[in-house]
């Protein structure tokens, strides 16, 4: 057995995938002899600085990815990553991780979280009206791509919440009270005199307790 039959542990599956002229035994060998072309004589910390070397010349090194969803109408498929690195945005497709569309911080005007909605905002600074200018996305990890982008960005650290009023108590009026504690005293009342659900307190001869019993009686009768 090969230590390159698991040809997955050396490539991507796209890669794989994306090349289906080659067969397996194709790619083992030119793993095999890559190896032996770039890594002979070699030590392990050689290696890696050789491999981070050429890595670090490819567009989304050093990315973040955030697998989001975006909420509209564009040209691009609305299942996409949203890299976010040192640079700027980048927007990336899935399947094929080519770039669509990157922007760079001080294109970005502002970035809002909806806390409610699950979504992230990013406005661009754009050069005319025919320039898409928001960007809206669905993703659970809004917060998180608010607080990356912050980190490599300090101008952006104030990014903007919103959706929190949706999540505040709502000052009831004295007419509403007023109709709540209606339908709260016909309950009572139903469960009190109708079902004989409620059963009363003994009596212990306190003559308070006892005129207050009897008058909230008097007013369910």
């Amino acid at each position: 057995t090969s230590r390159y039959d698991e040809i997955e542990q050396f490539l991507a599956t796209r890669i794989v995938q994306g090349n289906r002229a080659k067969t397996r035994e194709d790619w083992k060998r030119d793993i095999e002899e890559a190896h032996k072309k770039y890594g002979t004589g070699k030590t392990v910390i050689q290696a890696k600085v050789w491999y981070l070397t050429s890595v670090k010349y490819y567009p989304l090194y050093g990315s973040t990815f955030f697998y989001v969803h975006y909420k509209g109408f564009w040209s691009y498929p609305n299942h996409l990553i949203v890299a976010v690195d040192l640079a700027g945005v980048k927007f990336v497709n899935q399947k094929s991780k080519q770039i669509m569309a990157e922007y760079k911080y001080a294109q970005l005007e502002s970035v809002a979280v909806d806390i409610v909605d699950d979504a992230v905002t990013l406005n661009m600074r754009t050069s005319g009206p025919e320039e898409q200018r928001s960007f809206n996305f669905e993703t659970h990890q809004k917060e998180d791509i608010a607080n990356l982008i912050a980190s490599y960005s300090p101008v952006h650290s104030n990014w903007q919440r919103v959706g929190e009023a949706k999540t505040k108590l709502i000052r009831a009026s004295e007419e509403d009270r007023a109709k709540l504690w209606q339908e709260v005293w016909g309950c009572r009342r139903m469960l009190a005199v109708e079902h004989k659900m409620l059963q009363e307190p003994p009596d212990k001869g306190n003559f308070l307790t006892t005129t207050l019993r009897k008058y909230n009686r008097a007013r369910l009768e």
